[in-house]
């Protein structure tokens, strides 16, 4: 009787919940359900999603699956975050295919390729089947649009084109629109460009200010480009960081008129706010304050990670190591999970492992790469991962999970890569050097990175500088620098820097390097 209330409840406030997009059904290919309640909910949790919404997204899917149990589009696109779980939901996806209609099949392939390689050139082939289908449909042209790298310049003009297209079906719809924007600014490259090209910058608050009028109550249209406006701060304007601040406000206030999860997305970004502009007391309050406001435990593992990740990008690596053995050591009262508690030990480890390599604590390093070795192990033994497999690493990149934590760094390769990054920190170079061999020896290629950061770090200059002249990536461009300022070449050296400390923080490489870049900048 519950459910059927909460059904008759949710039903007749789908209208009012939805996000400004058009919610009339015409415009997505039908779904083969008979359950007409069963795909209302659908519809909501893919509204939910795209609001930022996890957990009412969690529950609508539920809702949905209730009802048709046998719903592969829900069944594929829930948001559950316990691997064992997702793996049922997915098993049951692909045992109900064959009873699913051309959209849903074509659909499940392309949700379950990765976005990257050879398989992001299968979803555009997927995508492109599916506009060839149904060309007066909203859902191909989104897939298209998603399909692309929207870091990448090279793909802009074809990924604007294709969310572009799906604006057309639905002028009002927000995923469209967010995904418009991304392909325009989204990526490290373009985070500089919003710092130092003012031209690229009055094009984005030209953008920014025509989607906030059509959208003034949309939360993540208020987030997205609040974010843009706090990592456009170029150190002089300060007017931007107050924009980012207004907009991170009307995100508290459009959350709290609808009740919304999605509030301590813009608690922890005001949180990042401060950081950015070197309050870290400030900035550790908000997230204390997300830690608190927590409803479920992704949200609060997460929000303490990015305690320990706003330590690291003060460089205050004393205070990161206090607050990581602290959540250790009251880990047991969190009531999490088997599996919940070996990805935190994964990360917890991880993270101490580069910390101490960075604060140069060589036995201490190595002490926690062993103990993330560990911990890796016996997660890959949960999930009953084979070790060895090649593509470990593509099958894990898909598996649903907060990536804050860490714990994707589990499989065998990215052992064996942050075994090399570690034992170069450390000054373990003739070690670094065979690991880097094995690497090759194994996976057919070799970390070219490393490799330059290597170099630097034993006074090859020349040599590091050629191998890491060609790279944008933050991390390694601290590196290039250093290995500039060796051979005598400061000003191209400090122009490097530059755009090292404009990097946009809490990125896990970067935040080791932004304020040793921007520290390096001042003496040159």
């Amino acid at each position: 009787m519950k459910n059927y209330f909460y059904i008759i409840i949710a039903t007749s406030l789908f209208i009012s919940c939805t996000s400004e997009s058009n919610s009339n059904s015409d415009i997505y290919v039908g779904l083969s359900s008979e359950n007409k309640t069963a795909v209302d909910f659908f519809r909501m949790a893919e509204d939910h999603r795209v609001n930022l919404e996890q957990l009412e997204a969690k529950e609508d899917y539920l809702a949905a699956l209730r009802l048709d149990p046998n719903m592969v589009v829900a069944l594929t696109e829930i948001n559950e975050q316990n691997f064992q779980i997702k793996k049922n939901y997915i098993k049951k996806a692909i045992s109900n295919l064959n009873r699913s209609n051309e959209f849903e099949r074509l659909y499940f392939e392309w949700d379950t390729l990765a976005k990257q390689g050879k398989q992001r050139e299968k979803k555009l082939e997927l995508a492109k089947k599916i506009i060839e289908l149904y060309p007066q449909k909203i859902d191909g042209y989104i897939m298209e649009g998603q399909s692309y790298n929207t870091w990448s310049i090279n793909q802009e003009k074809d990924c604007v084109s294709s969310f572009n297209q799906a604006l057309e079906i639905d002028p009002m719809n927000v995923k469209a629109t967010l995904g418009q924007f991304s392909c325009k600014y989204n990526g490290s490259a373009r985070t500089v460009f919003l710092k130092l090209d003012l031209n690229f910058y009055n094009k984005f608050e030209e953008d920014a200010n025509a989607i906030l009028s059509k959208f003034p109550n949309s939360f993540p249209i208020n987030l997205n480009i609040a974010n843009k406006y706090r990592d456009s701060y170029n150190f002089i304007d300060q007017e931007r960081l107050e924009k980012a601040k207004k907009l991170y406000e009307k995100c508290i206030q459009i959350a709290d008129k609808r009740g919304s999860s999605s509030k301590i997305l813009a608690i922890k970004n005001i949180a990042r706010l401060n950081l950015d502009v070197g309050d870290l007391e400030k900035s550790i309050e908000f997230y204390k304050t997300a830690i608190k406001m927590s409803e479920n435990k992704t949200q609060f593992m997460t929000s303490n990670f990015d305690v320990f990740m706003a330590h690291i990008f003060q460089n205050d690596f004393l205070g990161a190591i206090r607050a990581i053995e602290k959540f250790n050591k009251d880990i047991d009262s969190y009531n999490f999970t088997k599996e919940e508690k070996l990805k935190c030990l994964v990360g917890l480890e991880y993270y101490k492992s580069l910390i101490y390599g960075h604060a140069n604590q060589k036995d201490r390093a190595l002490e926690s790469l062993e103990n993330y070795k560990f911990h890796s192990n016996n997660l890959m033994d949960f999930y009953g991962f084979d070790k060895n497999q090649k593509n470990l690493n593509q099958v894990v990149g898909n598996v649903q999970g907060p990536e804050r934590i860490r714990w994707k760094e589990l499989t065998t390769q990215r052992q064996l890569n942050n075994e090399i990054w570690v034992n170069i920190l450390v000054g373990n170079y003739g070690k670094a050097e065979n690991l880097i061999t094995k690497h090759g020896e194994i996976y057919g290629w070799t970390p070219n990175g490393w490799i330059g950061v290597l170099n630097v770090m034993k006074g090859n200059s020349e040599k590091a500088y050629n191998i890491l002249k060609s790279g944008n990536f933050g991390y390694f461009q601290y590196f290039k620098a250093q290995a500039l300022i060796s051979l005598g070449e400061k000003d191209m050296a400090k122009s490097v820097l530059d755009s090292v400390r404009q990097t946009s923080g809490m990125n896990f490489f970067n935040n080791f390097i932004i304020k040793r870049a921007a520290k390096l900048y001042q003496t040159l």
